[in-house]
């Protein structure tokens, strides 16, 4: 009884820790996609900000100039703090967010603000979030407050970013190559998924199965769980990235994947015993009819 609970405890133990190790990971993963990130967006708005500066501006008129370098001054503090919208309706895709769910502005939306015209922000948030700003220039509002400012269609097209969270920034519609195989990919995961799991489930059977087995083959066995439930583990880690049903089966994937380790450790600690020899030993009386009576002695193994 007490064997047998020591041992689901430490079966319920070791897949905690894979959890928490795979958690911690995979998290480890985002916080680094998140600093690439901020290191492209602040890359693209430096190469913007020195083109804005090295623009040709003699044709404008003086109140035009006075707006555009202070909208410039701005730009390089939003680029300088950091602070981009993120993209979480498109995973997988660089497209431009006007304003996310957390509040946050892009730069031309912060750039807009700044110049109190929170209203054309507010409407282009609630009515076309994802638009470029060539589509966008097409409002009379927006062109009218371009024009006030000397920026033009194609700087304020340079100063918005697409955000996903990886890769290079994009000015304008960006082909999505992965787009067309998503369906294909995630099937592909879903057979590789299936195949892996079954592999887990005949070495945790074969783990937790009663029975006397050689030290060799126990050892075998083990080794065949450690390698698929790591590598089990990885995969699943490995989805927690999408938001489509790859993130819950990568999830299974982890919880089986821990399981098999920690059977298969177990098994390690637990090795069954072989067989041991077993002796038959018999005693009978028999009649010695010239000295008398006596026992026989037999043995067998």
């Amino acid at each position: 009884m007490f064997a047998s609970r020591r041992s689901l405890a430490f079966v319920v133990a070791c897949v905690s820790a894979a959890f928490v190790v795979t958690t911690a990971a995979t998290s480890s993963i985002h916080v680094g996609a998140s600093a690439l990130e901020i290191a492209r967006l602040r890359a693209h708005f430096d190469s913007v900000l020195g083109e804005l500066r090295a623009a040709d501006v003699s044709a404008l008129a003086s109140s035009q100039r006075l707006a555009r370098e202070t909208l410039i001054a701005r730009l390089e503090q939003y680029a300088a703090a950091g602070r981009f919208p993120h993209n979480h309706v498109r995973p997988g895709r660089f497209v431009p967010v006007f304003r996310d769910e957390h509040g946050t502005l892009c730069a031309m939306a912060y750039l807009i603000a700044s110049t109190g015209r929170a209203d054309i922000v507010d409407d282009v948030a609630r009515t076309n979030n994802l638009a470029y700003i060539p589509e966008l220039a097409a409002d009379a509002r927006l062109s009218a407050w371009l024009d006030s400012t000397g920026l033009t269609v194609a700087e304020a097209a340079r100063i918005q970013p697409g955000y996903d969270g990886g890769g290079c920034c994009t000015i304008g519609p960006t082909p999505d190559p992965d787009a067309a195989n998503a369906p294909a990919d995630r099937r592909e995961y879903f057979i590789r998924s299936a195949f892996a799991s079954t592999l887990s489930g005949a070495s945790l059977f074969l783990n937790m199965a009663p029975g006397n087995t050689s030290l060799t083959r126990t050892r075998w066995i083990s080794g065949i769980g450690f390698a698929s439930g790591t590598a089990q583990l990885v995969y699943g880690s490995l989805a927690l990235s999408h938001s489509d049903a790859r993130r819950t089966v990568g999830a299974a994937n982890i919880a089986i994947g821990g399981s098999t380790i920690a059977a298969s450790a177990w098994r390690m600690m637990h090795p069954p015993k072989a067989n041991p020899p077993t002796v038959s030993v018999s005693v009978q009386p028999f009649v010695m009819t010239a000295r008398g009576v006596g026992l026989l002695l037999s043995a067998r193994l």
